[in-house]
Formats: structure tokens, sequence, C-alpha cells
């Protein structure tokens, strides 16, 4: 009798454990996913034409509705899975084929996500053929194909991504360039609006190849960085200081270079006529 309660006392324990993780696994479980859209455009215009800087307000003008919509179904999957475990690799994954990526994301217990999105904007194209261009956003992303090289929300050209003697670029290349190009976006505080071409120069077939990265401006002067594999953000830099310096007339031609210095190991630049 006395190992009938024993067993009886433990049974109820544990329904009575259960029954506290189920509780709390409903409890904090995914039940509101709010999304804000960041789009090209600071102002939107609403349906007469007015702006409109409250993205909310143009998805009920019906602007982005359709973006709102293919964001919010692609995000459906996560309705009542535990809070605590949804990564932002998973919402990054889920947003795959939605034309947005994850800008920031926020977990307000016990139950919503707060995610803000940002429309992939064409940024980079190779040419394929005659007028006829791949794209790729601003992180490498493959977004499909153009038959022109400007971009389509402000006719600006994107930046034509080259290779040297007839070689392809990789998806892996382009992934490479596009971080290359996040740094000197950061330090020249542009890149599609100075920045006509990218020649991007690596060969792993020949041992100690100085592989450079060359970013032809759209004034006429062109910034390399040769082996970008070392000391990256500070060729960058040295390069940026050089370029700020050139007189206009110099801006039209010529080339900064940023190299590594052999006799110290630190990075250094200058132009070459």
């Amino acid at each position: 009798m006395k190992y009938i309660r024993k067993i009886t006392a433990t049974v109820l324990v544990l329904l009575l454990l259960v029954a506290i993780a189920v509780g709390l696994g409903i409890v904090y479980s995914v039940r509101n996913i709010n999304i804000s859209l960041s789009t090209y455009y600071e102002l939107s215009l609403d349906g007469n034409g007015n702006e409109v800087d409250d993205i909310t307000a143009a998805v009920d003008y019906g602007l982005y509705k359709a973006d709102y919509d293919v964001c919010k179904a692609s995000l459906e999957k996560f309705d009542g899975r535990l809070l605590s475990s949804v990564s932002k690799k998973d919402v990054m994954n889920a947003l795959s084929d939605s034309g947005y990526t994850l800008v920031e994301m926020r977990k307000k217990m016990p139950c919503t996500l707060n995610l803000v999105l940002k429309k992939r904007m064409d940024t980079f194209a190779v040419r394929t053929g005659e007028e006829q261009y791949t794209v790729y956003d601003e992180d490498g992303v493959y977004l499909g194909e153009s038959a022109s090289l400007n971009n389509a929300n402000d006719g600006i050209p994107n930046v034509l991504l080259l290779a040297p003697d007839g070689r392809k670029l990789s998806a892996d290349d382009i992934s490479e360039i596009a971080v290359i190009c996040a740094f000197f976006r950061s330090e020249f505080a542009s890149l599609r609006y100075i920045v006509e071409s990218i020649e991007f120069d690596r060969n792993t077939d020949i041992q100690e190849y100085h592989n450079k990265i060359t970013f032809n401006m759209r004034t006429g002067v062109s910034v390399q960085i040769v082996r970008f594999e070392n000391l990256l953000t500070e060729k960058i830099y040295e390069a940026h200081k050089v370029y700020h310096n050139l007189t206009p007339e110099k801006k039209l031609k010529g080339t900064v270079v940023a190299v590594e210095i052999e006799t110290n190991g630190s990075a250094g630049a200058h132009y070459e006529p």
C-alpha cells in the first residue's frame, strides 16, 4: 500500500510537471509577428500622391501590400513555435524567396516577434550577352536577369562586375566582392553612385599570385586593393585618404594603389598617374 501511494504521488508530480511545461510552451509560443518593411524610398506615396513616411500606412494604401503579404506568408511557419527557439537564421531562410532580408529581430515576451525587413535592391550586374545581365543585391544574392544595366528604381547604372582574361565570376567570387564592397562603402560613404565597375582578379592556380580588386570610379580614376585578403580594411582606409586628397584633375585618371608595406607590414597607398 505504501508503495502504491509513492507511485501515485510520483505519477501526479510528473503529470503536474508535464502540464506546467505544456502550459509554458503555449504561453511562450509565437502568436504575433509584427513586420516593418524598409524599402528603397525614405518617403512613400499614398493613393493620392501624398508623402507617407509610415510604412504601415503605405501598406494600407496598397503600395506594399503584395510584398507585405508575401513576407507574412513566408513567416507563418513560426506561428505556435516556441519563441526562444526562433533564430535570425531561421527567419532569413524563411524569407529567402520573398525579395526581402532581415535587418533586425526583437523578441517581446511572451509571444511576439518584431521584425524589420529590407527589400533586396539590385546593386551588381554581370554581363551575360549583348544587353543581357544577371543582377545581384548588395549582399551578392542573385535577383534575376535584366536587359538593362540601369537600376530599376533610380535609373543609375548598377556596378558592373568584371574578371580579367575572359574568366567567369563564380558565385563565391560575387559573394566575396559583396563583402569587400561593404567595407568600401563604409569608408567611401557610397558605392553605386561613385563606382562604375569592379574588376576582380583572383587566381588560385598560381602560388603567391597578387590577387587584387579594382574599383573603377565614375570620374575616371581607379582604386586598386592589392592582395585584398590581407589588411583589407586598413588598405581601404589608406586608399580613401589618398583618394580624398586628390585634386579634381587627378580624379579624372590614374590609379590609387593600396598595398602592404614590406618593411613594416602595415598598409599604405599612393597615387599612380
